[in-house]
């Protein structure tokens, strides 16, 4: 099998184990008669489906077929896919029509995102200090995918441990923060 085609399969199994999880919260919480999962996207319930299906891989020995470059790559085209969709929906009127508060807003902060980065990071982070801030500046900028851009960008030989500490991390907290249990209730 390709690599790429083994690429696209496991993550369309990821995919549909993602669906199956969060049919499965629904289905839990409707018997005890809430629809909190209703509005749940299925972002957040992928990360946990990527998790199992990675640990099936490799207790079934199909661990050799995921080419993580080939999974990179069709990653990064479903990020440029969604950053198209997402520059696509801004309304230029709304945007227009409050371009003082969007500049003052960007501009604090920007200035508060430099200054965790240079100052907080620094005192937080004792081993590669600007190689851990940069990734998370990159997400408070724009989205996850910033991050791990700008991780990139600094590290792309991944001399420290910092991709994998940033990316273990996304695990615990994007089925909270990023489109999970803070974004749900608000839609």
């Amino acid at each position: 099998m390709a690599q790429v085609t083994a690429a696209v399969v496991f993550l369309g199994v990821t995919i549909a184990v993602a669906i199956a999880l969060l049919a499965l919260f629904r289905a839990v919480f409707h018997l005890v008669g809430s629809g909190f999962f209703d509005r749940f996207p299925l972002f957040p319930f992928t990360f946990p489906a990527a998790v199992l299906v990675q640990l099936c891989a490799k207790r079934y020995d199909f661990e050799w077929a995921v080419n993580r470059r080939a999974v990179e790559g069709l990653g990064g085209i479903a990020i440029d896919g969604v950053i198209i969709c997402a520059v696509g929906t801004l309304s230029l009127g709304a945007i227009g029509a409050n371009v003082g508060p969007l500049i003052i807003l960007a501009a604090a902060a920007i200035g508060w995102s430099v200054f965790v980065t240079l100052v907080i990071g620094r005192r937080i982070f004792r081993q590669h200090w600007f190689e851990h801030s940069i990734p998370e500046f990159g997400e408070s900028q724009g989205m996850l995918a910033c991050g791990f851009v700008m991780l990139d960008m600094v590290d792309p030989s991944r001399q420290t441990d910092v991709v994998r500490g940033y990316s273990y991390r996304q695990i615990i907290t994007r089925p909270i923060l990023g489109g999970g249990f803070m974004t749900a209730p608000c839609h």
